[in-house]
C-alpha cells in the first residue's frame, strides 16, 4: 500500500519541483480574468461620449478626473443618453517639438485617421492645418452655437473663408477666383480657460479648440466646450 502521508519534507520536495507550475498557473488565471473583464466591460462608444484631446507636449489629464463627472452631469441635461466625458493628452506640439515629438506625431496621426476624439485643443497652426484640410465642423451650423455665444459673448470664434457654395459649375476660372466667399466659424480661442494653467493641467495660451467631422455628436461636444468655459474661466473681480 503506497505511503500517502503528507510530511514537511514531501511538501518541500513537491514545491521544489512544482513551484514554476504554480507560478505560471497563477499568472495564466490573472491574465484570463483581466481578458474577461476587458471583453465584458461596457465601454461607451463615440456616439454616447464626448472625448477631448489636449494636444501639447504636456497635459496632466489625471487632474481633470474631478471635473469629468460634473461635465457629464451637465451634458445629461442636453442628452440623457450620454455616458462619458473623457480627456486624453496627445504629447505633440508641431510649433515646439521635443525629443518625444516623433512618437507624439504618430499618436496624433493615428487618432485623427481613426476618427478618435470629438474636440481637439491644439496649437493655432495645427488647428489651421486641420481646418484647411476639411477636418473641422463649421460651428455655426450646430444647434448649441447661438446659446454658446449668448452664454459667453467674450469667447472668440475664429472664422475662415471657403468658396461660395452657390458658385455656378460652368463659370470661368476668372469668375471662380472672384466668386464671393462665405465664412464659417471653425475654431474657438481657448486662452480664456486660464484656470487650466493655474491648476497645472494644460497650457491654453495660443490654443484653439476645433470639433472634427468624425464626431458622432458635435452638438454635445460644443455643449461640453461651453461648460468648460463656465468651469475654467476665472471670474472677473
Amino acid at each position: 500500500m503506497p505511503n500517502t502521508k503528507i510530511t514537511k519534507a514531501r511538501l518541500i520536495n513537491h514545491w521544489a519541483y512544482s513551484k514554476n507550475l504554480y507560478i505560471f498557473g497563477t499568472i495564466a488565471v490573472i491574465a484570463l480574468a483581466a481578458l474577461l473583464f476587458t471583453m465584458t466591460r461596457h465601454t461607451p462608444d463615440n456616439a454616447h461620449s464626448v472625448e477631448i484631446a489636449l494636444v501639447d507636449n504636456f497635459a496632466d489629464v489625471t487632474l481633470l478626473d474631478e471635473y469629468k463627472q460634473k461635465l457629464l452631469d451637465s451634458l445629461l441635461k442636453l442628452n440623457p443618453d450620454a455616458e462619458q466625458v473623457s480627456f486624453m493628452n496627445i504629447a505633440y506640439n508641431a510649433e515646439n517639438p521635443n525629443s518625444d515629438s516623433y512618437y507624439g506625431a504618430q499618436t496624433y496621426t493615428v487618432q485623427l485617421q481613426a476618427g478618435s476624439n470629438d474636440i481637439y485643443m491644439m496649437p493655432v497652426s495645427m488647428a489651421e492645418e486641420l481646418i484647411q484640410a476639411g477636418y473641422c465642423v463649421p460651428l455655426e451650423r450646430l444647434d448649441y452655437y447661438e446659446t454658446f455665444r449668448a452664454r459667453h459673448p467674450e469667447a472668440l470664434f475664429i472664422a475662415y473663408d471657403e468658396p461660395s457654395e452657390n458658385a455656378q459649375q460652368d463659370e470661368t476660372d476668372e469668375e471662380a477666383e472672384t466668386a464671393p466667399a462665405v465664412q464659417h466659424y471653425y475654431a474657438v480661442d481657448v486662452s480664456p480657460l486660464s484656470s487650466l494653467i493655474d491648476k497645472n493641467i494644460f497650457n491654453v495660451n495660443g490654443k484653439y479648440a476645433v470639433i472634427v467631422v468624425s464626431s458622432k455628436n458635435p452638438n454635445d461636444a460644443l455643449y461640453t466646450l461651453c461648460d468648460m468655459f463656465d468651469m475654467f474661466t476665472p471670474e472677473k473681480e
